[in-house]
């Protein structure tokens, strides 16, 4: 006899600014649109075992919300998960979120969310043992000169990395090396920024990001991306084919991840979780010699979607994360609740 499907709401809102992004038209002349800021788990779990509702928080103070609507499903999942981008919508949610969670399972806690801005993370991380986590500072420079007080005020020396606050993927990503970068750095770009201090974790000239999703506190493998550049991304594998050395290499770490580097790093992750206090979020990462230092953790990460042609090596990491979320967070927190 087969089960019964349970109910399960996804939680997304609306950036601060108002604005979605536009995927596609349909052939009927519909929009098809995402929002950004989203950790994006519900399109890749297994439909058979769940019905898939979505709830959208706006930027809007006046939303009305039925939380009538929210007590008819099983379990809620708080996809928000950009701190800077969406702070009404989280605001929000942290209301719904204080309303139902004595009546309703919660995976995500919305009031944990804004403890996971780029410059939260090293206060928050940087004593736990085998961790090391760049320092970070929040600033709204009015001139070079604000930048170059910044950096001194926040203990911090070249060289130095400089990005626009809401920004990912290396997207408007400044090394600077010297004062002289400093001085003919284009300042209208950083209207409000994080400076952090830019720790070299080449080796050999050869950089390697992980990515690794955390899940109910247990590390899971995404991907290895290897570059000849200081910026490390999805780009980056135009290197790789070029070099297919790194692609088995990836695909050799991925491999032995569970048995070789998870055990090292275990006791670090866990306690990473115990202080974020999310249940699903993502590390970025370097790791050499036992330690990991964190460039980003949050959980407004790509992690479960899987791009490429099939079959790839990512197939049976997401499957054992997608497995993970279903039966750990999402079905194993229902039956848990109340209990």
């Amino acid at each position: 006899m087969a089960q019964e499907k349970l109910d399960i709401l996804f939680i997304n809102g609306v950036r601060d600014s108002g604005t979605v992004d536009v995927v596609r038209g349909t052939a009927a002349g519909r929009l098809i649109f995402s929002t950004a800021g989203s950790c994006h788990v519900s399109s890749f779990l297994a439909p058979e075992r769940i019905n898939v509702s979505h709830f959208a928080l706006d930027h809007l103070r006046q939303q009305q919300i039925d939380t009538r609507h929210l007590l008819r499903h099983d379990l809620v999942f708080c996809e928000i998960a950009d701190p800077d981008s969406h702070t009404m919508a989280l605001n929000k949610a942290c209301r719904l979120h204080g309303l139902v969670q004595d009546r309703l399972p919660w995976v995500n806690d919305p009031h944990r969310i804004p403890g996971t801005g780029r410059e939260k993370i090293p206060g928050l991380l940087a004593d736990i043992e085998g961790i090391t986590v760049p320092r970070v500072i929040r600033v709204k420079p009015r001139s070079i000169a604000d930048l170059e007080a910044a950096i001194e005020a926040g203990g911090l020396k070249l060289p130095v990395l400089i990005r626009p606050t809401g920004s990912h993927g290396g997207q408007s990503l400044v090394l600077i090396k010297t004062t002289h970068d400093l001085q003919h750095l284009l300042l209208a770009r950083f209207h409000e920024a994080f400076i952090s201090e830019f720790v070299d974790t080449s080796e050999n000239g050869i950089y390697a990001k992980y990515r690794i999703a955390v899940i109910n506190g247990e590390a899971f493998i995404r991907h290895v991306i290897f570059s000849n550049h200081w910026i490390v991304h999805s780009e980056s594998r135009t290197f790789m084919s070029e070099h297919p050395e790194f692609q088995d290499r990836e695909a050799q770490l991925l491999d032995s991840f569970d048995a070789r580097i998870k055990p090292q790093i275990a006791s670090a992750i866990a306690h990473v979780h115990e202080r974020i206090g999310l249940d699903y979020f993502g590390i970025d990462c370097a790791f050499s010699d036992g330690r990991l230092t964190l460039f980003e953790v949050n959980a407004n990460m790509n992690i479960l979607n899987n791009n490429q042609p099939l079959p790839n090596i990512w197939q049976q990491p997401i499957r054992h994360m997608q497995d993970c979320i279903l039966e750990n967070l999402i079905l194993g927190r229902i039956a848990r609740f109340g209990a």
